[in-house]
């Protein structure tokens, strides 16, 4: 190891030529690589909000842990750094994350720390995170959640009839998207004394400890930092394109090579992604507006009342009674996907009839 470490020190200026900045430690192993698109992505509004980290090992033969932190963009997710460590212990983490943090420059748009961490359910990772950014939040993957519980309710050790399966998880599933506190509150004490669920204690205890920690996983808990963003699917992505794309299916060969396909290959392609966005070659976000201009057309002007410079009623289609407050100038609704910082209809219509108003 301490062979691999001197020869990438050895290649740094050669890095720092062509604007890649590759920090190492050497009491514990880890390595953070920071390439333009990853600097310049750390001076974006974005990357102070949100930031998914994951990881994945098998990508050299000595099986190194690559971990991908990455930010929300218009452009789909863009990375602010690869850090490649020994394992994924709580030290290995923690060593990667501070090499980071003590790097200098701009981090995170200039706040020094995202707002909030999305991550899969890895005690390491998540304690890592929590010591060395101690002022951001964290929340769990709205995908890996439920789907660790589906695999526990399939368990056959756990002896939980397959007729039953479904109704737990449905409880579980009321508790993590309930739209507000109260609600799932009432669902969480509803999923202790249902008929099912006193069958099984070992399942009522389950989710007694995941609601112990229901700040991370309940969407009642979640604010229009997300923009709609509830799953660490782009972290998911980001892999599987390192993977096939970067690495070409193959292992590197050491962790040198690695940091080499990271500052050459993946740069290339990120760099090649977001001009096909920026000189609209990619239709996602045209289809994305699209769609939602479409569901708007029930809205006509003169329904949208103006409250402020940036606030706006939107009727609701289901109930013209009923409004839904859009303000423009964060991009949020007071709608159930709004809420959250998704771009739903009622920002649409405001966007289509009052041109200028709604950010996003």
């Amino acid at each position: 190891m301490l062979l691999l470490v001197q020869v990438l020190r050895a290649k740094l200026s050669a890095y720092n030529d062509i604007g890649c900045h590759i920090l190492v430690s050497d009491n514990q192993f880890a390595i953070v690589v920071l390439t333009p698109i990853m600097l310049r992505s750390h001076e974006t509004q974005e990357s102070a909000g949100l930031c998914f980290v994951d990881s994945t090992a098998s990508c050299d033969a000595q099986n190194h842990t690559v971990t991908f932190m990455l930010a929300p963009c218009a452009a789909g997710a863009v990375p602010l750094a690869v850090l490649i460590t020994q394992g994924q212990a709580e030290s290995d983490y923690v060593a990667a994350f501070r090499l980071l943090r003590d790097h200098g420059g701009v981090q995170f748009g200039g706040v020094s720390y995202p707002q909030i961490f999305i991550t899969d359910d890895s005690t390491a990772e998540q304690n890592s995170l929590a010591e060395v950014w101690p002022e951001s939040d964290q929340k769990l993957c709205l995908f890996h959640v439920p789907q660790a519980n589906w695999r526990w309710l399939w368990d056959a050790t756990n002896n939980i009839a397959k007729n039953d399966r479904p109704v737990l998880m449905a409880e579980f599933r009321n508790i993590m998207l309930a739209a507000n506190e109260v609600e799932a509150e009432a669902n969480f004490e509803e999923s202790q004394v249902s008929t099912v669920a006193k069958k099984y204690p070992a399942w009522c205890t389950r989710v007694k400890n995941y609601w112990d920690r229901k700040e991370r996983w309940c969407m009642a808990w979640r604010s229009a930092v997300h923009r709609g963003h509830h799953t660490n699917n782009y972290s998911e992505i980001t892999v599987r394109l390192f993977k096939d794309i970067v690495l070409l299916r193959a292992k590197a060969y050491n962790c040198v090579a690695l940091v080499d396909f990271v500052c050459t290959t993946m740069e290339q392609y990120y760099m090649r992604r977001l001009l096909d966005f920026a000189h609209s070659r990619n239709s996602t976000s045209f289809t994305l507006l699209n769609s939602q201009l479409k569901k708007a057309s029930y809205v006509s002007p003169d329904a949208i009342q103006q409250t402020s410079e940036t606030t706006f009623e939107v009727p609701s289609e289901a109930d013209p009674l009923m409004t839904y407050t859009v303000e423009g100038s964060i991009g949020v609704c007071s709608c159930h996907d709004g809420v959250c910082g998704k771009f739903c209809k009622h920002q649409a219509a405001v966007m289509l009839h009052k041109q200028g108003t709604v950010q996003h």
